[in-house]
């Protein structure tokens, strides 16, 4: 009897050591990690920035945190869903593929893109639509069929923004103001200088939009860089030297200055200082009555 029971104890002893011996083989065994295969496209994309020629101030200088490159492939885009939003976050680009994006997407193909502060819509026909709003007009640059490459599901494609040939403005910064609702407005003539504020494009190209303040309307001007900046088209017959008479206003008070001698024309840029006081300004610009204000009574013929 004690032997069996000597016989079961050294058995069971056996088997619990014949475990540990598996189990601790099972844990010195290489822990092989699976790869996840996946068909997330990665983005690589160089971003350039063109503009105007050596003569002419930079459009843009450098870019900003914050800004948007709107990106889209191959065809007319239906819906957001068929952008490519690349937003710049100080020292590099953050891709936020739309939904539809990937499926668009071929081994090789062409792509359209747009710089804009402005959020874009689609219209129909698959128009991708960029426009400022009345107090404020944007910075559009532009590039169209662009070649792109897959590979390794990563895309790799280089972009040079630019102003379009076909979208032809120039550029007026002005220095020394802060705050918004600033614009020019021609003094007199009025009717060479027209606003420019939006484009659309889509896989044919890109064209001027059809908002604009009109001929001789107000020319509001945006913050980029730093400086103040509007963009006009220039009435052909006001191209070259001339004398320019322009009001500068913020809404509330108002300031004139001629421009001897001066050229303002399509895909050029100019830059000057506004008034170097806003109560008592010494450097041309004259202050004008404030906005809105009338003398008082009344005028009849019999004053005269």
């Amino acid at each position: 009897m004690e032997d069996r029971k000597m016989r079961k104890l050294f058995y069971a002893l056996a088997v619990v050591a014949a475990c540990s011996v598996v189990s601790c083989n099972k844990l010195s065994e290489p822990q092989v990690e699976e790869e996840i295969q996946t068909s997330t496209i990665k983005f690589d994309i160089t971003v350039n920035r063109d503009g105007f020629d050596s003569r002419t101030k930079a459009v843009k200088s450098a870019w900003e945190n914050g800004d948007k490159v709107y990106v889209f492939f191959n065809s007319t885009p239906a819906s957001a869903d068929d952008l490519l939003i690349m937003t710049y976050n100080g020292s590099s680009w953050a891709y936020a593929p739309g939904a539809n994006v990937e499926a668009a997407l071929g081994t090789s193909g062409k792509l359209f893109a747009v710089y804009s502060s402005e959020t874009p819509t689609i219209t129909y026909g698959g128009n991708v639509k960029f426009d400022g709003s009345a107090d404020g007009t944007s910075l559009f640059l532009l590039a169209e069929k662009i070649d792109y490459t897959v590979d390794e599901n990563k895309l790799k494609a280089t972009l040079n923004l630019s102003l379009d040939n076909e979208i032809i403005v120039a550029q007026i910064s002005i220095t020394g103001l802060t705050g918004s609702g600033w614009y020019i407005q021609e003094a007199d003539g009025g009717s060479m200088l027209l606003s420019h504020i939006g484009v659309q494009g889509n896989s044919y190209g890109w064209n001027g939009s059809s908002v604009s303040s009109g001929w001789g309307g107000k020319h509001y001007f945006s913050s980029y860089g730093g400086d103040l900046q509007t963009f006009v088209f220039v009435n052909y017959w006001a191209r070259g030297a001339r004398n320019w008479k322009l009001n500068l206003s913020n809404g509330v008070n108002t300031y004139q200055k001629t421009f001897s001698s001066k050229t303002l024309d399509n895909r050029t840029a100019v830059k000057f200082a506004g008034p170097n006081d806003l109560d008592n300004p010494t450097n041309g610009w004259s202050k004008l009555l404030p906005v809105g204000l009338t003398l008082p009574g009344t005028l009849t013929d019999e004053d005269f």
